[in-house]
């Protein structure tokens, strides 16, 4: 009887671990692959808003789509190389909230655990103007957007999970998805990013 209690005890502790219980046993963990995905995703759905003068002429008449593409291109990575400026980082703000994602509450963003990397400058998005004013940073250094992410709805095994993303990179500009996310090998990747809305 007491081994038939405890198969029960043992087999209730299980389901709730891997349940609809998620978000109240694995915060840490939760944060932990937050933290580890932050710069990918981020990397993911940045949109370099860093302005240029215009192309030269000859770039401008090219009559050749394809071809004005690729110049287009070419011109706009020599500028911001013979630019030491934009060779820096890019200053992200992040929302502190994981926004719910279902039927998971939000949760605060551990902003002491956040480690830039050589391309992201990570800061709470409160130390930033609240209105449209902040678009006004990108003349000081590079700004680059503002981050809200979702909690992670992980997957049965907790190998596999999904977080809402959404990206502002300007008054007129952003974008939201869903990113898909898979642990390989010890590492959590992104799997898929799909869009679902664009500005």
């Amino acid at each position: 009887m007491r081994k038939t209690k405890n198969i029960l005890i043992f087999l209730f502790s299980l389901l709730y671990s891997f349940g609809c219980g998620q978000e109240k046993i694995v915060p840490n963990f939760e944060q932990e692959v937050f933290i580890e995905l932050l710069p990918k995703i981020v990397d993911s759905m940045f949109v370099d808003i860093r302005p240029i003068p215009p192309p030269p002429k000859e770039i401008r008449n090219e009559k050749d789509q394809k071809l004005k593409l690729k110049k287009w291109k070419e011109y706009k990575s020599s500028y911001f190389e013979n630019i030491p400026k934009y060779n820096t980082e890019f200053t992200i703000a992040i929302v502190e909230n994981m926004e719910s994602f279902e039927n998971i509450p939000s949760t605060k963003i551990d902003f002491k655990k956040l480690k830039n990397t050589d391309k992201f400058i990570f800061k709470e998005r409160e130390k930033f103007p609240s209105n449209s004013e902040v678009w006004k940073e990108t003349l000081k250094y590079n700004f680059a957007g503002i981050f809200t992410f979702s909690r992670i709805k992980f997957g049965k095994e907790i190998l596999s999970g999904e977080i809402y993303v959404n990206n502002r990179c300007g008054n007129l500009c952003g974008q939201g998805g869903i990113v898909y996310i898979k642990k390989r090998n010890g590492n959590w990747e992104i799997e898929k990013v799909e869009i679902l809305e664009v500005s």
